[in-house]
């Protein structure tokens, strides 16, 4: 939660997109800005430079408890029970974006929900560490992101981007246990090749493959529907096809191809430029 009510994106995703909240549980959570500023000293020991003024600290803490108790109303009013909802603030330790995936992956949510300022956070993460650590990417692939978008349209439907790997099949498992048996939503699942005639996998074997389990967590087999693009811009096509079937959610693996191990781990480059361009859905990423 940031501290403007007027921007809770992943609140307003939350309430717009579920309609049977008997088996969904929220956790709200503010994180304040450090009490201490710290630098790295010699041999990268951080050390402290500084501690916050008490009256802007008190102020954030303030702004915060005001948007998380505005946040409880919303997802209230929208018919989810008081006792499903809980709310916790607490002082960042590392930035923003490890923070609270290191948070949802400890305490083995089914997903973190990150609004616009959540998707700022996280390029700030891929674009400033030049040395991703493997305890991040762990920590970061333990638990699958929804990136809210700020307005949703009234849309509804998930896009399910498929091609054979163990991130996209992880995401159809993902879908499949979000939406199970509720019916009040149906499922593409769309294969973008760039040649169809040059596919180590045929795309019929994938879709067969991701509707089996699908149908596994409870989905009907009457909502799930397949398409093909051919396209030498996979993310192109994957914005295309949102905006003209007016999806709700845009579902894909993260891993891809890219200059390291480490950033290849942690978004692929089809999955970061839909994250960068995708504005009118929400894009659910998963490892």
């Amino acid at each position: 939660m940031g501290e403007q009510p007027e921007h809770l994106f992943g609140v307003q995703f939350a309430t717009q997109f579920f309609r049977d909240f008997d088996r969904v549980h929220f956790k709200l959570m503010h994180l304040l800005p450090p009490d201490h500023a710290t630098a790295n000293g010699p041999y990268g020991i951080p050390i402290e430079t500084g501690r916050m003024d008490e009256a802007l600290y008190a102020r954030h803490k303030q702004l915060g408890q005001a948007s998380l108790r505005h946040a409880f109303e919303q997802l209230h009013l929208a018919g989810i029970p008081q006792e499903h909802i809980t709310m916790t603030s607490r002082p960042q330790n590392q930035s923003k974006a490890l923070d609270l995936i290191q948070e949802s992956a400890a305490s083995n949510h089914h997903a973190l929900v990150l609004g616009n300022r959540g998707r700022s956070w996280l390029e700030a993460m891929l674009e400033g560490i030049p040395d991703i650590t493997r305890e991040v990417i762990e920590a970061s692939c333990g638990i699958p992101l929804w990136l809210a978008p700020s307005r949703l349209e009234k849309r509804r439907d998930i896009l399910i981007c498929v091609d054979g790997s163990r991130h996209a099949m992880n995401m159809v498992h993902h879908v499949g246990e979000t939406i199970g048996s509720q019916g009040i939503h149906c499922v593409t699942l769309l294969r973008v090749l760039r040649d169809r005639n040059n596919n180590p996998t045929p795309p019929e074997v994938i879709f067969e493959e991701c509707r089996a389990a699908l149908e596994t967590h409870g989905v009907p087999a009457a909502a799930i529907r397949v398409r093909i693009i051919t396209d030498n811009d996979p993310a192109n096509a994957i914005l295309y096809a949102c905006e003209r079937g007016k999806f709700a959610v845009v579902a894909m693996g993260r891993a891809g191809f890219g200059d390291s191990f480490m950033r290849r781990m942690l978004m692929g480059s089809v999955a970061r430029d839909v994250m960068r361009k995708l504005d009118n859905a929400c894009l659910w990423l998963t490892c």
